[in-house]
């Protein structure tokens, strides 16, 4: 499931404010930053276990334009180009 920052918010009994400087601390990113990062890792296992594009998008509950984006500010590549590069294996 698509999963946000205020969504994680929303779940816990202290402020924003706090949960961000905890979570910082802990871990060195920011929610948003790690969300992300879970996000691409869950992209990348489905592209490496055959899934096509139509079916990532699908299953990311997103759209491919904001998708690869996404994929492409973090693994310096577009999502399509990313796949391409496995099936030529």
């Amino acid at each position: 499931n698509s999963i946000g920052v205020e969504d994680v918010v929303n779940d816990l009994p202290i402020s924003r404010r706090l949960l961000e400087k905890v979570f910082r601390q802990e871990t060195g990113a920011s929610i948003y930053q790690y969300i992300i990062k879970v996000r691409i890792e869950k992209i990348k296992e489905l592209a490496n276990a055959g899934w096509s594009l139509r079916d990532i998008v699908q299953k990311m509950n997103s759209d491919e334009a904001s998708l690869s984006r996404t994929f492409k500010s973090v693994e310096g590549m577009p999502l399509s180009r990313y796949l391409e590069s496995l099936f030529s294996l």
